[in-house]
């Protein structure tokens, strides 16, 4: 102990209940420890410094915690500002013999900070981003500090979907390595929007903005035999890519219950944009309590994902949480409808 230089008297002064504040405060003052002892061995164990605890970074922690984000995204980045993130590098530390090589561009070694911002497919990712981040890896010191810069001064909102993407970046990475699949830079971009998109809908944050409702749609009675169809589009606008989705709701007499649309960023292509439709209406029928009997729809692509259940791939969670939603709602039919189809009030 004393190679390190540390004092191993001062050491056995601190408590083994050291990590818990409680313990801590129990102690009487007299015969409190050194901190700067205890954060040296701290240090010494870890084989990294301290992490920060200024007023700042205290605040960036605590709007961390706050976001409106899946639990593992939220614990992913808790992994990546702690350092504990199982790199090729974090494991060759550890004694794992292993390539060392970015499974994506070869480069050596594969830090946390190159998987997710350097790497030459990490950086095409932010690039075709909304926000075209360009040289994140050149413009920070580290991931923990462009983290911490985001969370200290972006908007709660952006901060969500960008703390998403990372986690889809890091996502498409295992599913290299371990799958041997690769996805194109939107698409990481899509399964990052998606996953914060679909789980704040199902919080309840953030309803989309309707473009017909009917007059008491707030709480209106259930009613038996509820028809939802939907259908979506890409189009261009001003020199942008974007997708349209709406749907209405019938009863078994043919009046009209409930419509909305929706506009979504670019999706790759229509039967993508037709599974999010259909995500994005059935999840308004839920929170409006809506009991849907049958679903219509005019891509048979997307009947099929939903019938046979096809949870891998890269639409997988989508259809997996449409298959959720369907079930809360207890509706368990789905059916192609042609284009240009006319309801038919059965």
């Amino acid at each position: 102990m004393n190679q390190i230089g540390l004092n191993p008297v001062a050491i056995i002064k601190i408590p083994k209940g050291m990590r818990q504040r409680k313990a801590y405060a129990d102690i009487n003052v007299q015969e409190k420890p050194d901190m700067q002892v205890y954060s040296d061995l701290c240090a010494t164990i870890d084989g990294v410094n301290m992490p920060s605890r200024s007023g700042n970074d205290f605040l960036s922690w605590r709007k961390l915690w706050s976001l409106t984000l899946p639990r593992k995204i939220i614990i992913f980045i808790w992994r990546v500002l702690n350092g504990c993130l199982p790199t090729r590098e974090a494991l060759i530390r550890r004694r794992i013999n292993i390539d060392i090589g970015c499974p994506l561009c070869d480069a050596q070694p594969e830090p946390d900070f190159h998987i997710l911002c350097g790497c030459l497919f990490a950086r095409v990712v932010w690039l075709v981003s909304k926000w075209a981040f360009r040289n994140i890896a050149q413009d920070f010191s580290s991931l923990g500090a462009w983290i911490m810069a985001l969370l200290q001064h972006v908007d709660k909102a952006d901060v969500e979907e960008i703390l998403s993407i990372m986690w889809a970046r890091w996502k498409s990475r295992n599913a290299a390595i371990f799958k041997h699949e690769k996805k194109a830079p939107r698409e990481v971009v899509e399964l990052g929007t998606d996953m914060c998109f679909q789980y704040q809908q199902a919080m309840g944050g953030g309803r989309p903005n309707l473009l017909t409702t009917a007059p008491d749609a707030k709480r209106w009675r259930l009613t038996v035999g509820i028809k939802l169809k939907c259908d979506a589009s890409i189009y261009k606008l001003d020199g942008a890519r974007w997708a349209g989705a709406g749907f209405i709701l019938r009863n078994s007499n043919g009046d009209f219950l409930l419509a909305g649309g929706v506009k979504f960023d670019y999706l790759s292509n229509v039967a993508m944009a037709e599974l999010k439709s259909l995500l994005w209406a059935l999840l308004i029928c839920s929170k409006e309590y809506v009991l849907v009997t049958q679903i219509e729809i005019d891509c048979k692509q997307v009947v099929n994902w939903i019938k046979s259940k096809q949870f891998n791939g890269e639409m997988g969670h989508v259809i997996e949480d449409c298959c959720m939603v369907m079930n809360q709602i207890n509706c368990s039919s789905v059916e192609h409808c042609k284009r240009g189809g006319k309801w038919d009030g059965s």
